[in-house]
């Protein structure tokens, strides 16, 4: 049931928003301020089909290392959550992939623009920073600037760089939004927090 209700907000923001109706009745209301004006843009709803959004965040739902809201904060600090973002050092889609890391798997640069594949390689790449480095500010920090930088921050080599710190500044107010919406019941389900 709170699946069903959690996709059919999605549908209901896209669509957007207000009351959802749910097997012929009533349901409850999406916050449509936030739906139209934050996740909307967000993730350039125009631009991609609910379907996609809804895989992109089942595949957040499936792994238990990070919350809904730290994947989601990190694509809108990498990105602005663009499904289809390419920075000038040639890293791709809403989580800023870099091609090398696809290519250890055998993906294209192409491959790397499906939302779904994108959002799998950041669970793995902040999963093996984080297994370097436990505390959120430091696996967070190499995600933005890699992981030979920040193994030269850490061993003292090298001072965080300032685009690095507003990275984290701005990862953290975007993770506390998202952290805000599911206390709120803006996004009702249950496996917005893993374990």
């Amino acid at each position: 049931m709170e699946r069903r209700k959690f996709i059919a907000a999605i549908g209901a923001a896209v669509a957007g928003g207000g009351l959802i109706t749910e097997g012929g009745r009533r349901g409850y209301r999406v916050g449509r301020k936030h739906w139209n004006r934050d996740l909307r843009e967000m993730f350039a709803v125009k631009a991609c089909n609910h379907t996609l959004m809804v895989d992109v965040l089942d595949v957040i739902h499936t792994q238990q290392r990070f919350t809904v809201a730290q994947m989601l904060a990190l694509a809108q600090t990498e990105s602005d959550g663009r499904w289809d973002a390419k920075s000038g050092k040639g890293a791709l889609g809403a989580w800023q992939i870099m091609p090398i890391h696809g290519r250890k798997k055998g993906y294209t640069e192409e491959d790397l623009m499906d939302p779904r594949l994108n959002c799998e390689l950041a669970i793995e790449i902040l999963g093996g920073m984080a297994d370097e480095w436990p505390v959120e500010y430091h696996h967070i920090s190499a995600y933005n600037c890699g992981w030979t930088t920040w193994t030269n921050v850490m061993a003292g080599k090298e001072h965080p760089k300032k685009e690095t710190e507003r990275h984290w500044s701005t990862y953290r107010l975007a993770k506390k939004k998202y952290e805000d919406w599911i206390d709120r019941g803006i996004w009702r389900d249950d496996r917005c927090y893993p374990g």
